[in-house]
């Protein structure tokens, strides 16, 4: 399977289940890291996106520093 990298969305996305925060480069749905529920990639989930794997690590470390309490659950 040949995937061009320059292609990728990368998103941070958020769990509906627990609120943990990660990076997804998925286009429908992804497993949460922390409880295993499933994602479903939609506007209510993505919090960022970008083509640049740097810039979302970069991304995702900030909102995980400065964490609101509505990332906590999304119930």
């Amino acid at each position: 399977m040949n995937v061009d990298m320059g292609k990728r969305i990368y998103k941070i996305v958020a769990c509906k289940n627990c609120g943990h925060l990660q990076i997804t480069f998925a286009e429908h749905s992804c497993k949460c890291f922390r409880c295993n529920a499933n994602i479903d990639i939609d506007s209510s989930a993505v919090i960022f996106r970008t083509n640049n794997p740097s810039k979302a690590r970069e991304k995702l470390l900030i909102l995980k520093s400065t964490k609101p309490a509505e990332f906590k659950k999304l119930k």
